[in-house]
C-alpha cells in the first residue's frame, strides 16, 4: 500500500484544547499522533466532517501554548464504545504551528507511523 502522507506522524499523547467556531467552551482531548500538517484526536463526541476547530496545543519542552485552526478531515468511532470517536484534522494556513511541530518532530527523532 501506498504512503501518500505528506508530512511524517510522530506518538503524540498530549492533551489538546479545542474549540468550535460557534461554542463558548474549550473542550479537552488527547492526541493520538501529529505531524506538520495535522493531527489526530481521541474525543467523546461525534464531530462532522469539514467542522473547523481552533487547536491550542502545548509541545513539550515549550512554554507557549501554540494556537490554530484545522479542519476535521476523518471520524472514526471506536470499536466497543458509544463515546468514543478519533478524528483526523488538517492545519488550516498556521505556518509558525506547523514550524513549531516541524522542530519538535525534528528533536523526537521517532520512526514514522
Amino acid at each position: 500500500m501506498e504512503n501518500r502522507r505528506q508530512f511524517v506522524r510522530i506518538p503524540f499523547y498530549e492533551p489538546v484544547g479545542y474549540q468550535r467556531q460557534e461554542a463558548s467552551t474549550l473542550e479537552g482531548s488527547l492526541a493520538r499522533d501529529i505531524s506538520q500538517g495535522g493531527v489526530k484526536l481521541r474525543v467523546n463526541e461525534f464531530i462532522a466532517l469539514n467542522t473547523i476547530l481552533e487547536l491550542q496545543i502545548q509541545l513539550p519542552g515549550q512554554i507557549q501554548l501554540m494556537k490554530a485552526h484545522a479542519k476535521v478531515v476523518w471520524a472514526r468511532e471506536l470499536p466497543y464504545r458509544d463515546d468514543g470517536w478519533q478524528v483526523g484534522l488538517e492545519l488550516i494556513a498556521s505556518e509558525s504551528f506547523s514550524l513549531a511541530i516541524r522542530d519538535y518532530i525534528g528533536l523526537r527523532r521517532f520512526e514514522p507511523i
